[in-house]
């Protein structure tokens, strides 16, 4: 978490808003691990940096690739209706974001 916190302090310092989750081999789902797992760490992990961006008024958002890029969030349909920010919204102000 602490860099977590360093990075949110510097991106604030810069007049950051938004910070995308875009990174697809980040966003890789191994071969034979469960997908629901997966999707459920990324949810987790929104949770766990929340306080973090909201207290520097700092927005997550996901964003949906290619599935030639990555394998968890593909499109705006895949994630319902935002069910990243949906599940994680008690503390992270969240978003997704579409690529195509």
């Amino acid at each position: 978490m602490l860099y977590v916190r360093k990075a949110f302090d510097r991106l604030a310092k810069l007049g950051v808003n938004t910070v995308v989750l875009g990174s697809g081999p980040a966003r890789r789902i191994p071969d034979g691990f469960s997908r629901t797992e997966a999707f459920q760490q990324l949810v987790e992990f929104c949770k766990r940096i929340g306080p973090e961006a909201r207290s520097k008024s700092i927005t997550v958002a996901v964003e949906a690739q290619r599935k030639e890029e990555c394998n968890l969030i593909n499109n705006l349909s895949e994630a319902g209706t935002d069910q990243v920010g949906k599940r994680s919204q008690d503390s992270v102000n969240g978003g997704l974001l579409s690529s195509g």
